[in-house]
């Protein structure tokens, strides 16, 4: 930056920067601070841009100011309800099952209707295996896990739920449960809750349990999407929160490092455990 152009920009900062200082040591008037060397009075002295300071000089003074002066200072209160005990729950690392679920039936429209609701119906729901946080599951646990899995939700033709445009959640941080479901009745995703907490023989809680219903759900979300002209082609926009049944098809389980595996698929279509 040529000196000019620094002149200039140091006109700039001083203006602001200097009202900051001011307001932060509002109880330093301007002419305590000359040839003070201690306290406060000094510390302002220290973070004042001057007429004639350098480029250089001006970042020290703010670096100054943000790191030395504001560290026990620039906190933002907190108000309301206190953080949460689960965000001290660590769940990077731990075994993470999923079980993937697909559209139950041919959608009924033209084959790329049919395509785009195929893709937007698919659906996962997963959650750790919080009792190995500590260690790897044995190849005996997993198979008893997938099995467990084959018996809920692989049995007959699968185990089937409606998708819908309506959002329920269900939280249990430290035992490795966050769901986001979408339905169409709130019986249905707290079911699916059931089946999965099941696995694990962990019982439902209610006040876990929470709704996120807007007024106006085919307005938001209609089943038909808009089409826009585009550099002259007509062109759909994805669908949103349809409306169709789904169907387990497979689970999977991670353990990291290693790459994610098949725990059981109900078509045979994969490398399975079980």
């Amino acid at each position: 930056m040529s000196s000019e152009t620094w002149k200039a920009q140091r006109q700039f900062v001083r203006k602001f920067w200097n009202q900051e200082i001011n307001a932060f040591f509002k109880d330093v008037p301007d002419e305590e601070i000359i040839d003070s060397t201690t306290g406060r009075r000094y510390a302002k002295a220290a973070c004042l841009i001057g007429a004639k300071d350098s480029q250089n000089m001006a970042l020290v003074k703010m670096m100054t100011f943000r790191h030395l002066i504001l560290k026990d200072w620039d906190k933002p209160d907190i108000f309301g309800v206190p953080v949460d005990a689960h965000r001290s729950v660590k769940r990077a690392g731990i075994p993470q099952i999923t079980l993937h679920f697909f559209p139950a039936y041919e959608f009924e429209g033209t084959e790329e209707d049919s395509l785009r609701y195929s893709e937007i119906g698919k659906s996962r729901i997963s959650f750790r295996w919080m009792e190995h946080k500590d260690d790897y599951p044995s190849e005996s646990e997993i198979t008893q896990m997938a099995n467990k899995i084959k018996t809920a939700f692989g049995s007959s033709s699968g185990y089937l739920w409606k998708k819908g445009k309506n959002l329920y959640s269900y939280t249990e941080w430290d035992k490795g449960y966050q769901f986001q479901i979408l339905a169409t009745q709130e019986s249905d995703a707290k079911d699916l809750c059931r089946e999965v907490l099941g696995l694990r023989s962990h019982s439902f809680e209610s006040t876990r349990f929470q709704s996120v219903l807007n007024d106006d759900p085919t307005e938001a979300y209609p089943t038909t999407p808009r089409s826009e002209l585009i550099a002259g082609e007509m062109v759909r926009h994805p669908a949103e929160r349809p409306v169709l049944n789904v169907r387990y098809r497979y689970s999977t389980i991670y353990i990291p490092p290693r790459k994610p595996f098949t725990l059981h698929d109900r078509l045979g279509l994969r490398d399975a455990m079980v």
